[in-house]
């Protein structure tokens, strides 16, 4: 038995913010599949959400159905909640302000504008190259990769950590494939995009193995440290793979392998800050709250609004505490340290 679609209007929120995206579909559970894929993979039509998505991490947005409706009317009740929160002080992702005619009040590029003539005209935008022939240099390309046979030349490489070299070579593919190695990252080893992949760099690197090895620079990703908990995550090369096994956001780890955040769930970069330095919590929704009559404490944590109503606490309230607009809020403050952990 498959499952029942549900139709209607949904939301993807910014919790922090409450800058929402507001959409509409015939089947949302799959609709919102596909918002997820694309903000993964950084190819999101929206370019305000996208931008957020990449900035905030994953798990900074909620999405939720808004309401529920027939099929036919999902488009009109878009509109009813797109007017709705234009009216009111709510800001919005949402390019688009018509859910029946996205591009209603905006213009097209002078390209696109272009090529909907050509169409309208009758003109076949692949007859540009009709009548024209291939060069023999090209039909030899498209015959070798017919055949498999269209090898690329490598230089040779050196592995910073055994000290192997590998000789120069005229088929990049096989080296890759009988090694185990990605020939895209060799590839940008040899353009000099990056220093090096998995540990192997041009053998005519200046950098010495202890060079390339400092500070967990041999793999994808350096050694890591949660200051939290003391656990410790050794320098390895599949980041994407490692965020999805703790249930981590790969963007925000990357901003904190690449220097832009300090830390992310208390995870910072081993050995960036020394014994009894103080760790800006930059990356935690919330830091420590202590409540001076009851003597209770609870923070830092990811989920202000959730800890906030098991509390019976009014989370705006505790969002205006936190940014500092109001000093106190039923006797809880911000505690001790509250915006800082220090690395033990």
């Amino acid at each position: 038995m498959g499952r029942e679609k549900i139709s209607g209007v949904y939301t993807i929120t910014h919790m922090q913010s409450g800058t929402i995206y507001v959409g509409s579909s015939q089947d949302v559970e799959e609709r919102w599949k596909r918002h997820r894929k694309e903000l993964v993979g950084g190819y999101h039509f929206n370019r305000h959400l996208q931008s957020a998505w990449n900035r905030y991490g994953e798990e900074a947005f909620n999405f939720g159905i808004l309401e529920e409706t027939e099929a036919s009317q999902v488009l009109r009740r878009e509109q009813f909640w797109l007017d709705e929160y234009l009216g009111g002080s709510v800001r919005l992702y949402n390019i688009a302000r018509d859910a029946t005619a996205p591009m209603r009040g905006r213009r097209h590029s002078l390209e696109t504008r272009k090529k909907i003539k050509d169409i309208l005209a009758g003109i076949d935008l692949s007859a540009a190259n009709m009548g024209k022939r291939m060069s023999e240099e090209t039909k030899k390309k498209m015959s070798l990769s017919h055949l498999g046979l269209n090898a690329k030349p490598y230089p040779a490489f050196r592995n910073v950590d055994s000290g192997e070299i590998i000789e120069a070579g005229e088929n990049l593919t096989k080296l890759c494939k009988e090694r185990g190695l990605s020939q895209a990252g060799m590839c940008d080893v040899i353009h000099g995009r990056q220093r090096r992949h998995r540990d192997w760099v041009l053998a005519d690197d200046p950098r010495s193995a202890a060079e390339c090895l400092a500070s967990g620079t041999s793999g994808n990703y350096p050694a890591l440290k949660n200051v939290w908990t003391g656990e410790r995550i050794a320098n390895g090369w599949n980041l994407r793979k490692l965020c999805r096994q703790r249930g981590l956001a790969e963007g925000q780890i990357r901003r904190v392998v690449n220097g832009q955040e300090e830390s992310y769930r208390g995870w910072v970069v081993e050995g960036k800050y020394k014994r009894g330095e103080k760790v800006p919590l930059c990356s935690y929704e919330y830091p420590l709250f202590a409540n001076v009559d009851t003597g209770e404490t609870f923070g830092p944590g990811f989920d202000l609004k959730a800890a906030s109503r098991e509390r019976g606490l009014d989370h705006n309230a505790m969002y205006a505490l936190r940014n500092g607009k109001r000093s106190s809020y039923k006797g809880w403050q911000l505690g001790e340290g509250g915006n800082w952990v220090c690395v033990s």
